[in-house]
């Protein structure tokens, strides 16, 4: 009997999955676009990244391969060690914070990515130093000295590309387990799949036109373009995102 009266309150439907009592299409349209958006920030440094090294920093060609695998796992490394906490702080604080939080940490350090090696004539980074952490970290710690004339930006860009995995850790999961909060359970194959999509959808976008976009305006362009899209997924997120999507399901 519960379950007729719940079909006949929620019988509006948004791609086919069912509506729940208190949300509108526009929650579940922004939801699914603040996910692509999200995509795109996680899929951009495949492009992004082996260009910004080699004409920003001016990483030698010899360490090319070393020191972009250093940077990707740093992603995991902040995962590894933060997973949990931010799983714990979903369940308490909300998915709306976080989600929110992540899409700011990734505007401000998409930007301050771009300006690495600015950042490390300011800070004053020692060339010396930088270059024994640099080497190190890229597991070729006695080719120190080879590293000394990028090694001060590429130090800051360690730093930062850690925020920016922070940041994609805050955002992603939020979205997988919105789609869960906004769902019920005969409708959540449909919702996953739909946030699977715009995954996809976002990767096209990102190998297509901001590809296109690197190669015609230039880095600094793309860089742009990513902070602005971060921001913009914050500003939605804040505004449109419901924390509470039913009675039953937390935000």
């Amino acid at each position: 009997m519960s379950d007729t009266t719940e079909t006949t309150k929620s019988s509006a439907t948004f791609a086919g999955i069912e509506i729940q009592q208190g949300l509108t299409k526009k929650n579940y349209f922004f939801l699914f676009l603040n996910t692509f958006f999200a995509g795109i920030l996680m899929s951009v440094l495949g492009i992004l990244q082996p260009v910004f090294l080699k004409d920003i920093i001016g990483v030698s060609p010899d360490f090319f391969g070393s020191i972009n695998g250093l940077l990707m796992n740093i992603n995991e490394v902040a995962t590894l060690t933060l997973v949990a906490v931010v799983g714990a702080l979903s369940d308490k604080r909300g998915r709306k914070i976080l989600a929110f939080l992540g899409f700011i940490f990734l505007a401000v350090s998409f930007f301050l990515l771009s300006m690495s090696n600015q950042l490390a004539v300011f800070f004053n980074v020692s060339s010396g130093f930088s270059s024994q952490i640099c080497a190190f970290l890229s597991f070729v710690p006695s080719e120190a000295e080879k590293f000394i004339s990028f090694a001060p930006g590429l130090f800051i860009t360690c730093i930062v590309r850690l925020f920016v995995g922070i940041g994609i850790l805050l955002v992603f999961p939020q979205f997988i387990t919105m789609v869960a909060d906004y769902t019920h359970e005969k409708d959540r194959g449909k919702g996953m799949a739909f946030n699977g999509l715009m995954m996809g959808v976002s990767s096209l976008v990102v190998f297509g036109a901001l590809a296109q976009v690197l190669k015609n305006s230039g880095i600094q362009s793309l860089f742009y373009i990513i902070s602005i899209i971060a921001l913009a997924g914050s500003g939605l997120h804040l505004v449109v995102f419901k924390r509470t999507a039913s009675p039953a399901n937390r935000g």
